[in-house]
């Protein structure tokens, strides 16, 4: 669904609603950098001997933690797949065979995907679970935020229009849904590329195949076709409101493909 990695992480189950088939985005999981607590009131430099927060005997604030995401287009409610809510059905039937294995160690925080005992999973693991599953796919090797711009791109060929697609993806800026529409661009086309060499014949050459050229005849076909066709949808939608056309049925030319208005 296009989610940001801390954004998956900190999903709880409260946010997800299986029979509307929602979800709430309201909190990431983010790994912050421990400060030193043993630094005194008004004194520049630590007290414990160490340059790092984290190796400081009394550490504070930092490791991984649960945060309210940052702009008002992050907190954002999207519709699920009715697949991807079946899914998540039989996740949390297994969470809690999970729970239930772990016992007093299991640190219930509601979480939908915790670590293995119930507590905010580390980035970092998740990025090393990725890549496993990658390979075991046989899939080239990817970042997991890729799979962020795969939905983003799926969704713009799909037809979805860029403001939907903004608050999908929790967005603020336009300009950043219009870069992907550029990527979509190449992809039409290429498709319009694919579709012209499978529509015109290729004509083989000792060299190599080359697309037929197209010629006044052949377009002139093409148009007569699709102005025939609409002609056609008019006189109907004509005679059931009791109106007539101004170009007859037979108004195209099957020879040269131009439209003759009637006299």
């Amino acid at each position: 669904m296009g989610l940001r990695q801390g954004e998956a992480l900190g999903i709880k189950w409260v946010d997800i609603d299986l029979t509307a088939g929602t979800l709430r985005i309201r909190r990431a999981v983010q790994r912050r950098t421990y400060d030193h607590g043993c630094r005194a009131e008004g004194a520049r430099e630590p007290t414990c001997g160490r340059r790092r927060g984290a190796d400081c005997p009394s550490r504070r604030n930092g490791g991984i933690q649960l945060v309210e995401t940052k702009t008002n287009a992050s907190r954002r409610t999207i519709a699920l797949p009715s697949q991807l809510v079946d899914e998540l059905r039989t996740h949390r039937r297994r969470q809690a065979e999970e729970r239930l294995a772990a016992g007093e160690l299991w640190s219930d925080q509601d979480l939908t995907f915790p670590d293995e005992l119930g507590r905010p999973t580390d980035p970092a693991t998740d990025r090393r679970e990725w890549k496993s599953l990658l390979q075991q796919a046989g899939v080239r090797d990817a970042r997991l935020h890729d799979a962020r711009h795969t939905a983003a791109t799926l969704l713009l060929v799909q037809g979805v229009d860029l403001r939907t697609l903004m608050s999908i993806m929790g967005w603020t800026e336009m300009g950043t849904a219009q870069r992907y529409s550029h990527a979509v661009d190449e992809l039409r086309i290429e498709a319009a590329r694919r579709i012209g060499t499978a529509l015109w014949p290729t004509v083989g050459t000792d060299s190599a195949l080359t697309v037929r050229p197209l010629t006044v005849e052949v377009v002139f076909g093409h148009l007569a076709l699709i102005a025939n066709t609409r002609q056609l949808e008019q006189d109907s939608s004509g005679r059931r409101c009791g109106t007539s056309s101004a170009v007859s049925p037979r108004a195209v030319s099957p020879l040269r493909g131009e439209p003759r208005l009637r006299r």
